[in-house]
């Protein structure tokens, strides 16, 4: 017959358990471990948010800039105003090809004028490109349409936060210049335009 083995009595000096220096230099490394991954984690976030609106900025000033390459494309060259006070900012009026019957007729065709697209097509009417300022003091460049009185019948917002629109209108081949500011500093598009339509 075996007999069990005899239990251990608790003898003074053996050691049992964590000293209070082992739990506390433990819970500091547990601490700092946690600090560095919280820190690490807002610092993705503030990242992605920041790429994120950077990349929205680049597509919306992509989308600025087809449209109103793709507007001046189309352009009466009769029609083309372009005042630019020597250290201010651009404004641009101008006229587009629009269906007019068997003859080619100048104005503007927006789908936003109204529903009905018989009414799309304003003869005579313009477009017309500044640099305004808007709420908060921030410069927006703004796509005005302006009908036969005058009278802005649309306005958009294109861009904000505009330091400077400017055109170089020499020649055949017009460069237009925007520059805006964003989280990253100030950015610069440069883009080139033929005017076609004489």
């Amino acid at each position: 017959m075996k007999l069990l083995p005899r239990r251990k009595r608790y003898q003074p000096g053996t050691r049992s358990g964590f000293t209070l220096i082992e739990i506390v230099l433990a819970s500091t490394i547990f601490v700092g471990i946690g600090y560095v991954l919280i820190m690490s984690s807002r610092a993705s976030e503030q990242s992605h948010r920041t790429v994120s609106m950077n990349v929205e900025s680049n597509s919306t000033l992509r989308k600025v800039t087809g449209r109103l390459r793709d507007e001046l494309r189309s352009a009466n060259r009769e029609t083309l105003q372009l005042d630019q006070p020597g250290a201010g900012n651009a404004t641009l009026r101008f006229q587009t090809a629009i269906d007019g019957g068997p003859t080619v007729a100048w104005g503007v065709f927006d789908r936003r004028l109204s529903p009905n697209e018989a009414n799309c097509s304003c003869e005579g009417w313009f477009i017309q490109y500044s640099v305004e300022q808007g709420g908060l003091a921030i410069n927006e460049l703004v796509r005005r349409v302006i009908d036969l009185n005058g009278d802005t019948q649309l306005m958009h917002v294109m861009a904000t936060d505009v330091v400077r629109f400017s055109v170089d209108s020499s020649g055949d081949v017009w460069v237009l210049r925007l520059e805006t500011l964003g989280d990253e500093g100030s950015r610069k598009d440069e883009f080139d335009v033929r005017i076609r339509n004489d």
